[in-house]
């Protein structure tokens, strides 16, 4: 999700719960000052510390405290920690100390760092009219935001609606930190309202990079070589769902690129998102001779060396399904066979490197359904080894959980308890 309008006044997100950070899962997001005449010294540091001792101490008593410590006004910090109204004080607890140890890691010298933690979640169930989820969307969470700003002391409210698709229903929250005024905090949320619709219907980035290495940086030639690749691979990709391709008069000016489109995505579709990634991507890293973005349609990667055929371990994003099933061990077990038999099929039995399908579970009416693909540039073999790992890591970093995903550079692999791709 963009992170645009979640500044250090908000917290707010639909359809998930706050969970501890014990999976290894990296924040939402995480910003430093960037000015070195907000670089912290010693005796600043020292004042933080303790600060953030207090108030990661005060905050799960009522979801938030904010303070100030220092002998001077050089080195007087100001803080505050906000927990989500419906997480109790115990996460709250654990969530404010994980959150404070890893902005001190990733932010040792910055003066003014912010940080949010909370485990990303699949969209559960996400209507095909999307412009009707849209507006019910927004009702409930303009409805919330004004709860929230004006009838409540938290500056929190959650809520549901039922949804014209039957059974459905929707659910929000919205919250706010308590140091703003109700009308601060209304104009804040409906900020973040007016964001929000875009950000849930996917079509912001799951996850995208670029390199860091100075000595990869793309000179004019390699950019022009890029946008012609680019476009080419665009045109060819929603034929058949992939492209790769090479271009370039050198060998130090001559990207590698692919897109991958999901097995059951329309051409339509498969071309928007991937002119969307393209022009993402480039505005991202416009200097980058190495990049890669996912969407739930689609992946984009290049580089200036020649990937095609090898196993990308590198680019990984786990996303977690935050509802917890009730036998784990039973549900690990079908969920890893499951997606055995799909990377089977996959890797040997489809020309496309792709595979979906079902299993009833032992518990009633429920049913497990799975995904899992790589990119065509793969043997079947490094398919199987791909997907493998993938599939040992979901077991390992969402064991219990009703769904999840695994989004890498060369393959993918995905459960839920409800039915999420085109048959």
């Amino acid at each position: 999700m963009s992170s645009s309008r979640l500044t250090s006044s908000l917290y707010l997100l639909t359809f998930a719960l706050l969970l501890q950070n014990v999976l290894g899962i990296d924040p939402l997001f995480r910003r430093c000052s960037s000015n070195t005449n907000s670089t912290a010294t010693s005796s600043y540091k020292t004042s933080l510390s303790a600060l953030m001792g207090s108030i990661n101490h005060l905050a799960p008593v009522e979801g938030f405290a904010l303070g100030s410590l220092g002998q001077s006004s050089q080195d007087r910090p100001y803080g505050l920690v906000l927990c989500r109204g419906d997480v109790p004080p115990s996460d709250c607890r654990t969530c404010a100390v994980i959150a404070a140890r890893e902005i001190r890691k990733s932010c040792p010298d910055s003066k003014r760092p912010i940080i949010a933690i909370l485990t990303p979640t699949s969209l559960a169930r996400l209507m095909t009219r999307t412009m009707l989820f849209n507006e019910k969307t927004t009702e409930l969470l303009s409805q919330l935001a004004t709860k929230a700003s004006y009838n409540s002391t938290k500056l929190y409210a959650a809520g549901e609606m039922d949804l014209p698709e039957g059974s459905m229903k929707l659910y929000g929250m919205a919250h706010c930190t308590r140091d703003l005024s109700s009308g601060d905090c209304k104009k804040c949320l409906d900020g973040a309202i007016r964001d929000l619709p875009r950000n849930v219907l996917g079509i912001d980035p799951l996850f995208r990079r670029c390199s860091s290495n100075t000595n990869s940086t793309a000179t004019s030639s390699y950019k022009t070589s890029l946008s012609v690749l680019m476009g080419s691979i665009n045109q060819l990709a929603p034929v058949e769902g992939f492209a790769l391709g090479s271009l370039g008069q050198s060998s130090q000016d001559r990207p590698y690129g692919l897109v991958l489109c999901r097995g059951d995505v329309s051409s339509s579709d498969c071309r928007t998102c991937a002119v969307n990634a393209t022009g993402e991507i480039r505005k991202s890293c416009p200097n980058s001779k190495r990049a890669i973005i996912a969407y739930d349609n689609c992946l984009l990667k290049y580089s200036e060396t020649d990937f095609f055929g090898q196993i990308d371990d590198e680019n990984k994003l786990y996303m977690l399904n935050v509802n917890n099933v009730r036998n784990p061990v039973l549900f690990n077990e079908k969920t890893i066979e499951l997606l055995n038999q799909l990377a089977t099929k996959a890797s040997y039995s489809s020309t496309k490197l792709y595979a979906a399908g079902e299993m009833d579970l032992p518990e009633g009416s429920t049913k497990l359904y799975g995904m899992t693909h790589c990119t065509r540039d793969l043997s079947s073999a490094d398919c199987k080894k791909c997907l493998d790992g993938a599939i040992r890591d979901l077991s390992r970093v969402a064991y219990g959980k009703e769904g999840a995903r695994v989004v890498g550079g060369s393959c993918m692999a995905i459960y839920e308890i409800y039915p999420f791709f085109k048959a």
